[in-house]
């Protein structure tokens, strides 16, 4: 395929399995969505020296490259990208907001809490369970609560549909700037509600003692 641009990303693990993310400023191409860090491939580099040397200059850390994850092709409008996915740790250095609007270190399973650019967003999966569930469950898709599990016999009798949803999809809370998802009662009144995409996509709490593994399934 020709004009496709070359760029690596550090999937960046610290000592308590948090991963590094970073927002990308206002005015760049996918300015305020989040991404893992790294950038275009320069003349004559591979993926892990470029990763290198784009983390030293971006965020004034040095990192060592453990093993490639896998790689995306997107077409974003005018150009398209193929993103090499890299797990490697910060070997020297502080963390420095150099270029970006915003870093932050994060659970794998909370990513789906950031709005990512659509290449890292569909490298999401191999990383979160989160997103691999996210993945599952498009719009449209009937989930039941863990509280149904609790319901008697005549409670769900005198109504079959209690603490069932449907998806309506995922969509951006605006004052936190965060992901949420969007998902209508099929009992009552049949409003709508929303819930912090982790926590949707959430196991059951601890000692609830529930018969379905996840908050929704």
């Amino acid at each position: 395929m020709e004009n496709v641009t070359e760029v690596s990303a550090g999937v960046i693990y610290d000592d308590g399995g948090r991963i590094l993310i970073c927002r990308r400023a206002a005015g760049k191409s996918n300015g305020l969505c989040w991404e893992f860090p790294g950038g275009k491939r320069e003349a004559g580099e591979d993926a892990a020296s470029c990763l290198v040397r784009e983390c030293r200059e971006e965020l004034g850390i040095t990192v060592a490259v453990e093993d490639e994850l896998g790689s995306v092709l997107h077409a974003y409008p005018g150009r398209t990208v193929r993103v090499t996915f890299l797990r490697c740790r910060i070997l020297f250095g502080k963390v420095e907001l150099r270029e970006h609007a915003a870093l932050a270190c994060v659970l794998p399973d909370e990513l789906v809490d950031y709005p990512f650019s659509a290449a890292d967003a569909a490298f999401l999966p191999r990383v979160s369970t989160a997103a691999n569930r996210e993945a599952s469950l498009p719009a449209g898709t009937v989930v039941s609560h863990f509280k149904r599990d609790f319901c008697s016999a005549d409670e769900l009798r005198a109504e079959p549909e209690q603490y069932r949803y449907e998806i309506v999809g995922a969509a951006i809370d605006t004052a936190t700037e965060r992901r949420v998802m969007v998902y209508r009662a099929l009992y009552g009144a049949g409003g709508l509600f929303t819930r912090p995409m982790s926590e949707f996509l959430s196991p059951v709490p601890a000692g609830r003692g529930a018969m379905q593994k996840y908050r929704f399934e």
